[in-house]
C-alpha cells in the first residue's frame, strides 16, 4: 500500500511545522511557491507546475491541489492532505481504513450541520462575498437542498484515490467551488445532495474527537477561515 501525505501552502498562506511522526511506506510532499517550505521531512513541489493558472489566487492553487489528488498523485493509493496549518503529532495512515462508500473521508463540522447557518456566520465574520453567498443559497435552495444535511471541516482529508466514485465527486466538487462563494466546506455539501448522496457516505475521520480535539493532529485554529 503507497500513500502520499501531502499539504499545499500558496503565498505564504500558513505556517508549516514538520510533522513529529513520519511512517514508512508513506511518501510526504509540500506543494507550495517556497522550497524552503519543505523542510527536512517532505518532498517539494513547485505548485505552478501543477495548477493550471499560474495567475490563480493562492487559495485557489490551494483548493485546486486540495481537489484534485487523484491527478496529483496517480501512482498511490491513497492520499491525505492536511491544510498547511495542521502539524503531524502521531501516526495517521490507519486513517485510510475510515474511507466511506466515497471513498474520502474528513472531521465531522465541530459546531455546526446546516450549510445556512454557516453561511450566516461567514457572513458576520467578513469570510465570503455577501453577494455571492445569498446567489448559491438561492440555488441550493431551487434544488431542493435541505437544512442540517451535514457538514464537515476540510482540513484533513482522506482519499482512496482509485475508487471511481471519489474521483468523480473530486471533480464536481472543484466545479461547484469554482462557481460559488469559493467555500470547499459549503461546495461538498453541494456536491453530495446533487450527487444523490448523503452526509454518512464520507468517511468519519473523528469518532469522538473533531478536527480541534484529535489528538494525532495539531490545528492552528486562527488559520481556519481566512
Amino acid at each position: 500500500m503507497k500513500i502520499a501525505v501531502y499539504t499545499c501552502v500558496a503565498g505564504g498562506y500558513d505556517h508549516v511545522r514538520e510533522p513529529l511522526t513520519i511512517e514508512n511506506e508513506t511518501d510526504y510532499y509540500m506543494i507550495s511557491d517556497d522550497s524552503a517550505m519543505a523542510g527536512k521531512a517532505y518532498n517539494w513541489v513547485d505548485i505552478d507546475e501543477v495548477v493550471p493558472d499560474i495567475n490563480m489566487s493562492p487559495k485557489d492553487k490551494n483548493r485546486y491541489c486540495k481537489l484534485h489528488p487523484y491527478l496529483l498523485f496517480p501512482e498511490y493509493d491513497y492520499t491525505i492532505y492536511l491544510d498547511g496549518s495542521i502539524q503531524i503529532i502521531k501516526p495517521i495512515i490507519h486513517y485510510v481504513k475510515k474511507v466511506g462508500k466515497t471513498g474520502i473521508a474528513i472531521h465531522r463540522h465541530r459546531e455546526r450541520d446546516c450549510i445556512y447557518s454557516e453561511g450566516i456566520f461567514l457572513v458576520w465574520l467578513g469570510a465570503v462575498d455577501k453577494e455571492i453567498l445569498v446567489q448559491d443559497i438561492a440555488r441550493y435552495i431551487d434544488v431542493g437542498l435541505p437544512r442540517h444535511f451535514g457538514m464537515f471541516e476540510c482540513g484533513m482529508i482522506v482519499t482512496d484515490i482509485h475508487n471511481p466514485m471519489s474521483v468523480e465527486v473530486y471533480k464536481n466538487w472543484y466545479e461547484e467551488y469554482m462557481r460559488s462563494a469559493r467555500r470547499d466546506q459549503q461546495a461538498l455539501i453541494y456536491t453530495l445532495w446533487t450527487m444523490g448522496l448523503r452526509a454518512d457516505d464520507i468517511g468519519d475521520l473523528g469518532g469522538d474527537y473533531n478536527i480541534l480535539t484529535n489528538p494525532d493532529i495539531s490545528w492552528d485554529r486562527g488559520a481556519h477561515y481566512k
